[in-house]
């Protein structure tokens, strides 16, 4: 879950879910990756996963979230509503995740429904039955990350530069 934490971005529900999957499936763990909006908000965060087995809370700073992505097998963005082109969402993707997110949004502009990833109306039901469903099946939980990979690739850094580059020449010559 690369998110801040606030209810927006889901955070209620992934709790909810993470209490019971990793009852379930002593192996899974989920990791908290996000800042709150003030220390206070992370402390509770701290003592909240300190006190559910199998759940961390910390934060890295943004260059090192790659190496986050990199270790993880699925992505939360659970937006619940207001997101415009989540740069976390890309950044999954372009890891090669499987990414679980939330129908809103420029994330709906990012992620095909079951073709690079899973779209949900966000509810606790919804969001675990969709990552049980990627932890018990590894052959589609790595087809998707293999396709969100690839569309990452559309929104790279030099494919994005060069499209603007064409736009200004076009409106101010060369």
């Amino acid at each position: 879950y690369p998110r801040r934490l606030t209810w927006i971005r889901g955070l209620d529900d992934v709790k909810v879910v993470a209490k019971r999957l990793t009852a379930k499936y002593p192996q899974v763990e989920f990791h908290f990756v996000g800042r709150g909006g003030n220390d206070e908000m992370e402390s509770e965060m701290r003592e909240w996963a300190a006190q559910h087995p199998g759940c961390r809370y910390y934060w890295v700073p943004m260059a090192e979230m790659a190496s986050i992505y990199r270790e993880a097998d699925i992505i939360l963005i659970p937006t619940r509503a207001a997101e415009g082109t989540s740069l976390s969402c890309l950044e999954a993707m372009a890891a090669g995740k499987a990414v679980i997110s939330g129908w809103v949004g420029g994330l709906t502009d990012l992620i095909l429904d079951q073709y690079n990833g899973l779209l949900l109306d966000i509810r606790p039901d919804t969001l675990e039955k969709a990552i049980e469903e990627l932890i018990n099946d590894l052959a589609k939980r790595q087809a998707l990350g293999e396709r969100a990979r690839e569309t990452a690739q559309v929104f790279s850094y030099d494919h994005w530069k060069k499209r603007w580059q064409a736009a200004l020449r076009g409106i101010w010559g060369d």
